[in-house]
């Protein structure tokens, strides 16, 4: 009798959404409701197996359709992506669009909805987790009695599952899995959102990849021979000086040491005081720090020596005995990476913020063509596997310099890694000048970020949201603001809001590239690592540190640049990351505690939570810093 209430329920709750369907598409991410907005600009189709080859010679036919490149969305799902072709009207592709709709190799259409330039599919994959005392059996049950749902993967540690339904409409399979929510054993249920990132930003030139050698004969001086840069500090530019790290390009990064010797530097002083505290710490080779992006080259001379087995989740967490995902398709990852931990004082390249730390990769994306106009794919439960991955290979800190919309079980994973003593920092996003200046709307911290925040202490005692200034010390502000920042970089702007909760340098910035080289790097993805790396210097030091007390280190031990009488406001947050102040902040806190642990170790257990008042964030006394606002703004940063 209880089963027959149930399914009654739940095909009442299925109906309703149903009738909603075209009017108000939604998801829900743990209790929010998330709303879907078709897109006008595109068409997914799902072809009958075998029949691509024929697809695509029609398309080839049509002037003013054109596919785009998606390999792993068409192998896993047999779908495929339409957009105009250049200089097609919208009613010439919408007409092209139909007559292709009606092909015999097409099976169905499949909803497309979009978030500012990205695009999602609505893919016949849903994940439903199940509340942790809820027997596997009766999760399974459910599924497959009461829904008619076909089970494709089982995560018995999680209670979770993924489904399909395979002979029924997605759209009614969306509403069936929404009306799932609604009982109090299911902890989420949400659809496999495939998204489809546009072409990114993130390189401040166009310089091939440089030779870089590794003999006995000594240094490479790989300065001398950089070719000049638009935007990034060039030979000329540089001031060596007397004391370490001696990597070759060091002199020309300012962000570590910013001397101000040309036009392009800035300002002496605005850096992140990086010398002064590897007096105190360089890092420890125990100290793992997650790189969650699109892999890492781990054979470039500046970081093979620090890579430690990773994870490649891009295949839904079936790992395929990949855990040195590469970095084949672009350079972000291993940029990323380079500014986090690059080996550093070894007479080549770069230098890392920390100079030891191990780095691991996990690779949550994928791309089906070359660097330089990619659009790049990943599915759904992608971030959160991703995360549970940096969690499990033991990372103290996970850098993460993209971002996504609402996601429960994203939410619940970082959640899980903070619990498990480990730092989560995400890039707060940025935006960039188009036809006209962005809408303070296209400004604020995307999230995840925004869950440092979060009123969540779970999720906010260990988020780190970073924007970015610039060599200055100004906030990066885009150039058609009233008062915008006064570097070269005028296309793009950071993110900002009351989420922030330091900011860093991340504007003309040199780091690893693919090919064994390096590049000029911007972003606040670039900004990020920094943190990370910092983060891992705090943990090398303190290695029972919780992630409260290293967030709350990072944040007492910035230097304010704003005006606020408080010393914190939305742009800088509690101010631009000084790693030498972090460490004073943490010494002057622990110098009453023995800690006799060897440095770099993991403490044996779970660090126990803190408060909110705990986690040290000032707040300005007249204005408080909201809750965790929701943002559906997303994209690789």
């Amino acid at each position: 009798m209880t089963r027959i209430k149930l399914r009654i329920v739940l095909l009442a709750v299925a109906l309703a959404a149903l009738e909603a369907h075209g009017q108000d598409d939604f998801y829900f991410a743990g209790d929010r409701r998330v709303p879907l907005t078709p897109s006008d600009s595109s068409r997914a189709l799902r072809i009958v197996t075998g029949e691509t080859a024929a697809f695509r010679e029609a398309v080839g036919r049509s002037e003013a359709v054109t596919l785009v490149p998606l390999p792993t969305v068409e192998e896993r799902y047999g779908v495929v992506l339409l957009r105009p072709a250049d200089g097609a009207s919208r009613e010439a592709f919408e007409a092209a669009a139909a007559a292709l709709e009606r092909h015999a190799a097409v099976e169905s259409r499949v909803p497309v909805y979009r978030a500012d330039e990205i695009e999602m599919l609505l893919v016949d994959e849903f994940v439903v987790r199940f509340e942790p005392d809820v027997p596997l059996e009766t999760g399974r049950a459910l599924l497959e009695d009461e829904l008619d749902a076909r089970i494709l993967r089982t995560d018995e540690r999680r209670n979770r599952f993924t489904i399909s339904f395979p002979d029924v409409p997605v759209e009614r399979a969306l509403a069936r899995v929404n009306a799932l929510n609604s009982d109090p054993r299911v902890r989420h249920a949400q659809p496999q959102l495939v998204r489809v990132f546009p072409p990114r930003f993130g390189r401040a030139g166009d310089l091939a990849p440089l030779p870089v050698r590794l003999n006995a004969g000594g240094p490479t001086n790989l300065a001398s021979s950089l070719p000049a840069a638009p935007y990034c500090p060039s030979p000329a530019q540089a001031t060596p000086f007397a004391g370490s790290p001696n990597d070759d390009i060091f002199p020309l990064q300012w962000p570590l040491r910013n001397v101000a010797s040309g036009a392009s530097l800035g300002m002496s002083g605005a850096d992140i005081n990086a010398v002064p505290g590897w007096a105190t710490t360089t890092g420890s080779p125990n100290v793992v720090i997650a790189v969650v992006d699109l892999g890492v080259e781990s054979d470039h001379p500046d970081l093979q020596g620090k890579i430690v087995p990773g994870a490649d989740v891009t295949n839904d967490g079936d790992n395929d005995g990949d855990t040195n995902p590469q970095d084949d398709d672009d350079y972000h990852g291993t940029a990323v990476a380079g500014i986090a931990a690059a080996m550093s004082d070894n007479h080549v390249g770069i230098a890392g913020v920390d100079w030891h730390a191990r780095i691991a990769p996990v690779r949550f994306a994928t791309s089906g063509c070359v660097a330089g106009g990619c659009s790049w794919e990943v599915l759904g439960s992608a971030p959160a596997l991703a995360i549970e991955a940096a969690t499990d290979l033991g990372a103290r800190v996970i850098v993460n310099s993209w971002d996504w919309t609402d996601d429960g079980e994203l939410e619940l994973a970082i959640e899980n890694a903070i619990a498990s003593g480990a730092v989560v920092v995400f890039a707060a996003g940025q935006h960039y000048l188009g036809a006209a200046c962005p809408a303070p709307d296209a400004r604020v911290v995307d999230y995840p970020a925004l869950l440092a925040g979060s009123d969540d202490v779970s999720l906010s005692s260990g988020v780190i949201a970073v924007s970015a200034t610039n060599q200055w010390d100004e906030f990066k502000s885009i150039g058609c603001d009233a008062n915008s920042s006064q570097d070269a970089e005028w296309f793009w702007g950071s993110n900002h809001g009351p989420e922030i909760s330091l900011s860093a340098p991340g504007t003309s910035m040199w780091s690893t590239d693919n090919g064994g080289g390096y590049y000029c790097f911007f972003g606040t993805s670039m900004a990020a690592p920094l943190v990370g790396g910092a983060a891992a210097l705090l943990f090398a030091k303190y290695p029972a540190a919780t992630p409260a007390q290293v967030k709350h280190w990072l944040q007492e031990g910035a230097e304010y640049l704003g005006n606020s009488p408080a010393e914190w406001d939305e742009r800088f947050g509690h101010g631009r990351l000084d790693i030498a102040g972090a460490l004073s902040v943490a010494a002057a806190e622990m110098a009453p505690i023995q800690n006799r642990q060897p440095e770099g170790e993991r403490p044996p257990s779970a660090p126990p939570q803190t408060s909110q008042a705990e986690d040290g964030q000032r707040q300005p006394s007249d204005s408080p810093v909201p809750a965790y606002r929701r943002s559906y703004r997303f994209g690789l940063l």
